[in-house]
């Protein structure tokens, strides 16, 4: 639910039809300020790249040269697109479901967190 939420906040601040126009944002005339980027710029169905850079998006210069090191958390709420928010949902719950029957809750857990502590190392290299 906080991804939903988080991507919602995100095309909310994106505001497609004033930052780019409204004739070019994807399905303006249902959506109005929370329609998606121009696939051209976005082919995921999100928000600009500017806009997910100012909402925490994972940019190693800014995690490492800056010390912007709060983008290491807020990045794992932040979604490119409607499309990868939908990937990322339902292998949630396909391999998720899977793997807690397999393996139980907490050390699915466990999994989790070192997946994602994985990932933020792996941004150093």
């Amino acid at each position: 639910m906080a991804n939903v939420a988080t991507f919602v906040y995100s095309m909310y601040v994106n505001n497609c039809p004033e930052k780019t126009g409204a004739d070019r944002c994807v399905f303006n005339s249902y959506l109005g300020r929370f329609s998606f980027q121009p696939l051209s710029e976005n082919p995921l169905f999100g928000p600009s790249p500017t806009t997910l850079e100012k909402l925490g998006a994972l940019e190693k210069k800014l995690v490492v040269q800056e010390g912007e090191e709060w983008r290491l958390v807020s990045c794992i709420w932040l979604h490119a697109g409607a499309i990868h928010l939908i990937a990322n949902m339902l292998s949630l719950l396909f391999i998720g479901v899977k793997l807690e029957q397999e393996f139980g809750f907490c050390k699915n857990l466990r999994c989790r967190c070192r997946y994602h502590c994985a990932f933020t190392l792996s941004i150093f290299h």
